[in-house]
């Protein structure tokens, strides 16, 4: 009997195929080739079909594209061959695939009942006046509306029974809201509510910390530019001396502000929960550019896994599930987009089911945009974010020129 060669991938590699270029990924520790010939192009074409399941039988001696790329790909531990076996029958390998068993795609009026499953987060804007540079980018000081509004409490109250999902309350002035006091009475039942809220619209006082210490289990400050260190440091004490945790959000609009944020940073808060947040203004693209596009490295370097990969496919993982609910009762996927409809006139079920029906933000995916779905690195890349809704474009890296 005459004996064969096999070549196989490996089941932790990822495939992706362009017109000029293959792209053959070890999503176990990042290592990739970049395949451009057509000889080996044609390889990896067989590999990835259903009928060969990743193994294909190669010549004794193949070419020498096809030689090199079978040695690096040893090297990186991509694939590996099989020498001389005399068996009939062709060796079997697991290749990934993606399969939904419960695809939500198949959401219909039959299904619809599940619909609620999906909802993970309910943003509130309680209060509002407008400061819309903040409100779309953050979910936070501001809402959608031209005048000071509150939420009806009634119609808050009505989602807040809803099991399973994180609730946070944001606004202009979160703590002016006139029925503060029920709402967090109300949520103190639930055990996952976040209030957020401006450094400089807040009169917090003892009172008001001990409210929120009793019924909310996260706060959430935001910190815009050229802060005032006192305000800042003078909140951080109360929350310090009530026990009350407390994440701060610097947004930062420029390198000076990074600077002013860490100086801050390294003197009173390295023990506690913070993040620096760009923010862009329309002015400071060149500050996104230098600090916060993604070179090759950047995608490479965050080692994506399998699950990663075809999770990227499918849903956005930034949004899928979360809802924001602006002061005049309009609820939002994103809140860079249309509204999906009123709470006043509209419930939940039937808002999450226009969502899923309609498909919009929570499966704006890399794959299905322009340029990104030419792009031989798009299901490496990290998910949409309101950044490129800001910015005006998907692309916002060095991989991809315009």
């Amino acid at each position: 009997m005459k004996s064969k060669n096999y070549y196989f991938f490996e089941p932790y590699v990822y495939v992706e195929i362009k017109k000029d270029k293959s792209l053959v990924y070890n999503s176990l520790d990042s290592k990739h080739l970049i395949i451009k010939d057509k000889e080996t192009q044609n390889l990896i074409k067989k590999l990835v079909s259903k009928k060969n399941l990743y193994v294909v039988e190669i010549p004794k001696n193949p070419c020498t594209n096809i030689k090199s790329f079978i040695e690096h790909s040893r090297k990186l531990n991509i694939g590996d061959i099989i020498q001389d076996s005399k068996s009939d029958i062709k060796p079997i390998q697991y290749m990934p695939l993606l399969n939904i068993q419960n695809d939500i795609k198949r959401v219909d009026d039959k299904y619809g009942h599940n619909c609620l499953q999906y909802l993970s987060e309910i943003t509130f804007f309680l209060n509002s006046n407008n400061n819309s540079k903040y409100y779309s980018q953050n979910s936070c000081c501001g809402d959608d509306c031209s005048v000071n509004k509150e939420l009806p409490f009634d119609l808050v109250n009505k989602l807040l029974s809803l099991k399973g999902v994180k609730f946070n309350l944001s606004g202009s002035n979160v703590l002016s809201y006139s029925k503060i006091n029920d709402l967090l009475d109300t949520i103190k039942k639930t055990s996952n509510t976040t209030v957020c809220f401006n450094y400089l619209n807040e009169n917090l006082n003892k009172s008001k910390i001990i409210l929120l210490k009793n019924n909310v289990s996260d706060i959430n400050l935001t910190i815009t530019e050229k802060f005032n260190y006192e305000r800042v440091r003078h909140l951080q004490k109360m929350f310090n001396k009530h026990n009350l945790k407390c994440n701060y959000t610097f947004l930062v609009e420029s390198v000076e502000a990074v600077n002013y944020s860490l100086n801050f940073i390294n003197q009173y808060l390295l023990d506690n929960n913070w993040e620096l947040k760009p923010l862009f203004n329309g002015e400071n693209i060149v500050f996104f550019e230098k600090h916060i596009f993604l070179c090759l490295d950047d995608i490479i370097s965050s080692k994506p896994t399998l699950n990663d990969i075809f999770t990227r496919q499918l849903i956005n993982q930034l949004s899928f599930g979360k809802l924001f609910v602006s002061s005049s009762g309009n609820v939002f996927s994103n809140l860079f987009l249309k509204r999906l409809g009123n709470l006043g006139d509209v419930g939940v079920f039937d808002l999450i089911f226009k969502e899923l029906y309609k498909q919009k933000n929570w499966f704006k995916v890399r794959k299905n945009v322009t340029p990104c779905k030419s792009c031989i690195y798009n299901a490496l890349c990290p998910p949409i974010s309101n950044y490129e809704y800001a910015i005006g474009k998907y692309n916002l890296c060095h991989v991809w020129k315009d």
